[in-house]
Formats: structure tokens, C-alpha cells, sequence
């Protein structure tokens, strides 16, 4: 329980520190003000390690990549989040009025806004998420998909064997368009017209 609250934490300070912009932010102030909230709730007793959850080095190299990268990020905060609001306690419509239920009811309140906290929190998650990043999430599940393929299938060995020489071919291609964009960009960069 307590490794899960240690990973919101890091993973909200590498958030917070990944959203930072030149001249700006695009956290809002209540969405900033939620998140120290949460952090307040989500106290450990582990100590950091230092090991961010997305480490900087990760975010690195073309846009593109970086693209991405950031739509398997979300797609993991989503994640997290939907299993955090999972392991909240439920609130459940007590008859009688005790002690012990004024007590719990304090507790069901606390995890009320707390659920409040998260949903929003996973809202603006999902809105970035939809509207920024749709094209990287179905990559990044068409390489999930990928990466369930039974290996030691016979069938699936047999039938990858008919595939693998269009799909070469067509990997070859695309390598060969690469090169060829980044030589036309090189040679008409080293083109400067003159000036009439």
C-alpha cells in the first residue's frame, strides 16, 4: 500500500517538473492545488531513492518519439490513478448512528474528496490524452499487441515465415524514404539562393 502512494508522489513530482514551459505552465492552479492535496493524503514512510518513475533520459530523442513516449505516460498515470480510485474505501449508507459510524463517516468523507481529487486529476489525464496523443495511444497498443504473440506457436511461426518477406521489403522501403527525406533536407539547406 504504501509503495503505490510512493509512486504517486514521484510520479506527480515528475509530472509537475515535466510540465514546466518556458514562460509558463500548463498545469492550471487548481490542478496544481489537487495535487498537493493528494500528495498531503499520500504520505509514506519509505524514504526517495532518488530513481524517479520516468526518468528524464526516457523523455529524450525526435519529436516524434518523444510523442510517443509521453502517450505511453499518460496512458500508465490513467492507469494508476483508476487503480487508486479502486483501492478507496466505498462510502455505504449506514441505518444507525454510532460512534464508530460517526468515526467511519469522517473516513468516507475523506475518501470522498479524495475520489473527487482523483477523478479530476484523471479527467484532465485523459483530456490531454484525447485530445494530444489519440495516434500514439493506438501505436502504442498496436505494439502491445505485438508484443502477445506466441512465440513458440508452431502456427505462428509457420505463418510468420510466409509474412516476413513482404514485410521486409516494406521495412526496407520505409528505412530507404527516411535516408532519402534527410538527404534532399541536407542538400537543399547547403542550397542558398542569391538574393536578386
Amino acid at each position: 500500500m504504501a509503495a503505490w502512494r510512493l509512486t504517486l508522489s514521484v510520479c506527480v513530482c515528475v509530472s509537475l517538473c515535466v510540465s514546466e514551459v518556458r514562460g509558463g505552465s500548463y498545469v492550471s492552479a487548481k490542478m496544481n492545488q489537487t495535487i498537493h492535496s493528494l500528495l498531503r493524503r499520500y504520505k509514506t514512510q519509505e524514504v526517495f531513492n532518488g530513481k524517479p518513475v520516468f526518468p528524464r533520459p526516457f523523455m529524450t530523442g525526435k519529436t516524434e518519439t518523444k510523442m510517443v513516449l509521453m502517450g505511453g505516460v499518460l496512458q500508465t498515470y490513467d492507469t494508476l490513478i483508476g487503480r487508486m480510485l479502486d483501492r478507496l474505501p466505498t462510502s455505504s449508507p449506514d441505518v444507525q448512528q454510532s460512534e464508530s459510524a460517526v468515526a467511519s463517516d469522517a473516513v468516507a468523507l475523506g475518501s470522498s474528496s479524495m475520489r473527487n481529487e482523483l477523478t479530476y486529476i484523471r479527467g484532465k489525464i485523459q483530456e490531454l490524452k484525447n485530445i494530444h496523443f489519440k495516434e500514439q495511444e493506438k501505436l502504442l497498443q498496436r505494439l502491445q499487441d505485438l508484443g502477445q504473440i506466441q512465440m513458440d506457436n508452431q502456427v505462428i511461426q509457420h505463418k510468420a515465415l510466409w509474412e516476413l518477406l513482404p514485410l521486409y521489403e516494406e521495412a526496407s522501403e520505409l528505412s530507404n524514404s527516411v535516408m532519402m527525406r534527410r538527404r534532399r533536407r541536407r542538400q537543399t539547406k547547403g542550397l542558398k539562393l542569391p538574393y536578386p
